[in-house]
């Protein structure tokens, strides 16, 4: 064997193995984002939309009281 066939060999065995991380890699990201839907999804359901409606009055609540405190 010379060296160009091995470092051939070389090549494409880490062409492999950066392959095999990469589809690993992509596979538990894409579990995760998956999981993190099926989450909010969950609380969209079990909450309704009454959290999401309380959001702004709940900030301008908070924003009112903090401008009266330094005013």
């Amino acid at each position: 064997m010379t060296s160009q066939e091995i470092l051939n060999i070389f090549l494409i065995l880490s062409l492999l193995v950066v392959t095999s991380c990469v589809v690993y890699i992509t596979y538990y990201f894409v579990k995760a984002l998956r999981s993190l839907t099926n989450f909010t999804n969950d609380l969209e359901r079990k909450a309704g939309l009454k959290i999401l409606a309380a959001i702004p009055g709940a900030l301008i609540a908070i924003f009112s009281g903090f401008f009266k405190r330094r005013g």
